[in-house]
């Protein structure tokens, strides 16, 4: 598996996040989605393996 196709999929997943909400009211508001969609999408990851 390539690490560009990780990282790929990973910005997909950060952009659908995002692209919901374009305005978020503060620095840390974006970090928390940020942080959140990031631990989910580990959470997909392991379950594939």
């Amino acid at each position: 598996m390539y690490t560009t196709h990780i990282i790929e999929g990973f910005h997909r997943q950060l952009s659908k996040v995002t692209k919901t909400k374009s305005v978020f009211p503060s620095d840390q508001a974006l970090e928390k989605n940020i942080v959140s969609s990031k631990s989910e999408y580990h959470k997909e990851m392991d379950s594939e393996i």
